[in-house]
């Protein structure tokens, strides 16, 4: 069992072991979906070394754990359908200076309790991050000022988030960012148009009409 690559979990448990699955060393790929009564995933997420990419859907978990910033090797999380979950995982201690990770791609899709990205996961990506989606989180009013640190971002696209009404100062700072979509977010939209120099730099622009 320990060798196992690749693990699906539907539980009616509202917690998850740690004694299960946090001792999976070479699990690849975590998906829990459908777990009707799970509000809090294991603390000690440092043993899942290998993991790649996390999946979380329809699940009322309200947060996701600190010990996530141990997992070096993971480079995309997916997270939707999650009614209950906000995602603020501000930086702890020395977590600014010295933390370093690798996600790559960030998909959120359908928390429409989520009030703020996690800098956590983000930031501390901020060398390896490529692309973010953020789609249908209605309570979201606005994008953190630390956006302007992920450097690697070359895509970012914003949907339905219908409570943006404009995009943080140093969005010249994303040198490298090639596409920016802006769908079903009319304020963010008109926002862009009026300051166009935050975004005159990227490639690909597509707003609302």
């Amino acid at each position: 069992m320990i060798s196992l690559r690749h693990v699906e979990i539907t539980t009616k448990e509202r917690y998850l072991r740690e004694d299960g699955i946090g001792c999976l060393s070479s699990l690849k790929f975590l998906n829990l979906s459908g777990c009707r009564n799970l509000v809090r995933l294991f603390e000690g997420m440092q043993g899942l070394t290998s993991l790649r990419r996390l999946d979380i859907q329809f699940c009322p978990l309200t947060s996701l754990p600190y010990s996530i910033k141990y997992l070096k090797r993971l480079q995309k999380v997916v997270i939707q359908y999650c009614s209950e979950l906000n995602l603020k995982m501000e930086f702890q201690g020395e977590d600014k200076d010295n933390l370093c990770l690798g996600v790559r791609k960030f998909i959120i899709n359908n928390l429409p309790s989520l009030v703020d990205l996690p800098q956590l996961i983000l930031q501390g990506s901020a060398n390896t991050l490529q692309c973010i989606m953020i789609e249908n989180c209605s309570k979201l009013k606005e994008l953190p000022e630390w956006l302007q640190n992920l450097t690697s971002l070359q895509t970012l696209e914003i949907l339905n988030c219908r409570s943006l009404s404009c995009l943080p100062e140093g969005m010249q700072r994303l040198t490298v960012l090639r596409q920016l979509k802006i769908q079903g977010c009319p304020a963010l939209s008109e926002s862009c148009r009026r300051d166009q120099s935050k975004i005159a730099h990227v490639r690909e622009v597509h707003l609302d009409e």
